[in-house]
């Protein structure tokens, strides 16, 4: 299920045209964009992450910008690299929705079109590591098997963003001994709360297992606190900065680079 490769409607233009630039002149800027929050925890866990991708990459020029919420934001960010330096863009988002497919493309789209070689990876998810790290917090939160585990995601009114969560929900399956659903906490259905009284129902009763939350989010905010209100016995913590998630962050990285690469190269 891994994204390697960034889909290719979200790559913009061809940048292979006229483009006095040396790939390998520096390293291209690594700019890293998640969604902002509110809450200062979760702004210190993306933070984190975002040192993690740094230390990784120590000759890489790591930017974190944002969608929503928190400033600067990525349009910001990425206009004010310099023209001739390439750029990619990774979504430090876990679903390719509207954030993904519109302004994260209108930012690789000003740029191109101002003769500027950027690109944007895909999604962190879907992605196998994801899972492994959702299975850990529900181990971590104290689940056990027969339990019924709900993925929450938080919601996307882009159908390709549901079925991202779907193959990540798929492979939890693979690696939990009892049910798994999918719920969202916005725009998308079932949502959480619903979802956790049909996991209810189908175990039949409290003695066959309690529901759970695999909280399907990066960081703890908003929606975070959601799940807390949706009638589940267990919620699990966000994914949060885990030294997998760093570890895709620099995957799609290189693979956006790699295609990069060979356009300037064409």
């Amino acid at each position: 299920m891994t994204r390697a490769t960034p889909p290719e409607d979200l790559d913009g233009p061809d940048l292979a045209d006229g483009l006095p630039v040396d790939p390998d002149d520096a390293r291209p800027v690594l700019v890293a964009c998640s969604h902002g929050t509110d809450d200062p925890y979760g702004r210190a866990v993306i933070t984190h992450l975002v040192g993690q991708v740094r230390t990784l990459l120590p000759d890489v020029d790591v930017l974190e910008t944002y969608v929503d919420v928190q400033y600067p934001q990525v349009d910001e960010v990425v206009a004010s690299v310099a023209p001739s330096r390439p750029v990619v863009i990774v979504p430090l988002l876990l679903s390719g929705g509207f954030h993904v497919t519109v302004d994260i493309r209108q930012a690789v789209e000003a740029r191109v079109a101002a003769g500027s070689p950027t690109i944007s990876a895909g999604a962190l998810g879907p992605d196998p590591r994801l899972a492994t790290i959702l299975v850990d917090r529900l181990d971590e939160a104290g689940a056990l098997a027969g339990d019924s585990v709900v993925v929450a995601a938080a919601g996307s009114s882009v159908a390709a963003a549901t079925l991202d969560v779907d193959a990540v929900a798929a492979d939890v399956a693979a690696a939990w001994d009892g049910p798994v659903t999918v719920g969202y906490c916005s725009a998308a259905a079932p949502r959480v709360d619903v979802a956790a009284d049909l996991a209810r129902a189908s175990l039949g009763g409290p003695e066959h297992g309690r529901v759970v939350l695999a909280s399907y989010l990066l960081a703890p905010g908003f929606f975070q606190r959601r799940l807390a209100k949706a009638g589940a016995e267990i919620v699990a913590e966000p994914i949060g900065a885990h030294p997998l998630v760093a570890q895709i962050v620099v995957d799609r990285y290189e693979a956006a680079l790699e295609t990069l690469r060979s356009r300037l190269t064409v």
